[in-house]
């Protein structure tokens, strides 16, 4: 939900260097190009169209292996899965969208048309009572392709990354490993200042770190409230690999962006005004 409410009326973000795209790069955390079908390839080469960043299939990456069976949803929906990992589809305003999930790992896909504001995700959900250092060690290991298709005369957006809340504080956070031509930066869309907290370098990249206070939106907690937004945005996109999750956690609260009781960590995909395809392959893990 960058700079916008819960479940992703969001303003997603600038842009990060892409893999060799084929006809038409893949959009962005702010403003997609249209993209086609984008691939795992080695030093992140993609098909017709851009799909992946820098980062390609490798020993260190996790297969991608599109799902079979599964269950798809195509309304607001979230639930628990047999494996222990919890899912979650939302959209709002126009469009349409579906998730499905198949109850191996965090996997899933989704496929939105024309949305106006679709969020899927799946991962771990906490129970807000315990700080991420009170809970353990959390990581994650993801493989993803997707494409997007921006709708005409609207600004498209679309990213990927590792995502969650904490409350008390009530913060909202999201790891950004993947994206198109837009990614948070110093100013969001509607004119406000992001501030800078530096750098981190972790998982073989180095990440952008920036806060955003927001007003009066919608939260896990419930309509009209003020709570931080932290983007951390990885300056080479790439679309699988390892996310030392706690690494993230402890810079924020060395910077003073400091974080409350855990919602969850879950791996994440938003669009904004555009159409396009996902698939998802994910663990969440906590040591």
């Amino acid at each position: 939900m960058a700079e916008g409410g819960y479940a992703g009326v969001a303003s997603l973000g600038g842009a990060g260097a892409a893999g060799a795209p084929g006809t038409g790069g893949i959009g962005g955390a702010d403003t997609a190009g249209a993209a086609g079908a984008g691939g795992i390839g080695a030093a992140g080469a993609a098909g017709s169209g851009g799909g992946g960043g820098t980062g390609g299939t490798s020993s260190s990456c996790m297969p991608l292996v599109p799902g079979t069976g599964g269950m798809q949803y195509c309304t607001n929906t979230k639930g628990k899965l047999s494996s222990g990992y919890s899912y979650e589809l939302w959209a709002g305003g126009e469009g349409s969208g579906c998730l499905k999930v198949f109850d191996v790992n965090a996997n899933y896909s989704a496929n939105w048309t024309e949305s106006n504001d679709f969020l899927a995700r799946a991962g771990l959900a906490f129970d807000q009572t315990k700080t991420p250092v009170q809970i353990g060690t959390i990581s994650a290991e993801f493989a993803e392709m997707y494409t997007a298709v921006p709708v005409a005369g609207a600004t498209s957006k679309l990213y990927v990354a590792l995502y969650g809340w904490t409350i008390d504080p009530l913060m909202e956070y999201y790891v950004i490993e993947d994206h198109g031509d837009f990614v948070p930066g110093p100013v969001a869309s509607d004119g406000s200042p992001r501030t800078n907290y530096g750098t981190l370098t972790v998982d073989d990249g180095t990440y952008d770190i920036w806060a955003l206070p927001v007003k009066d939106r919608a939260s896990i907690i419930g309509d009209h409230k003020d709570f931080t937004q932290i983007f951390n945005v990885r300056k080479v996109r790439r679309n699988c690999g390892h996310i030392s999750l706690s690494e993230h956690f402890a810079k924020w609260n060395a910077v003073g962006l400091t974080l409350g009781k855990l919602e969850e960590a879950m791996f994440l995909m938003e669009a904004q005004n555009n159409s396009g395809t996902i698939e998802v392959a994910a663990t969440v893990t906590v040591k």
